[in-house]
């Protein structure tokens, strides 16, 4: 998934913005955005959406890992 593409569809998307993840291991997870780091500028050079999750736990996930991304 192209997550850049995917997160310019968000209308007024910002750190109070609650997303539901589908991760391609099936996994969902739900948290509130807090960051898009581009593949040109993280190590390994893949993007990576951030998240805080409702449990308090910050998560970043490579661009290879999401299978689905929707506002909650």
């Amino acid at each position: 998934m192209k997550i850049k593409e995917k997160l310019r569809g968000i209308k007024e998307l910002n750190n109070n913005t609650m997303l539901k993840i589908t991760c391609n291991d099936g996994e969902v997870l739900t948290g509130y955005y807090r960051g898009y780091t581009s593949g040109a500028n993280n190590e390994p050079e893949i993007a990576q959406l951030d998240i805080l999750t409702t449990d308090n736990k910050y998560i970043g996930l490579f661009e290879n890992e999401i299978k689905a991304i929707v506002v909650n």
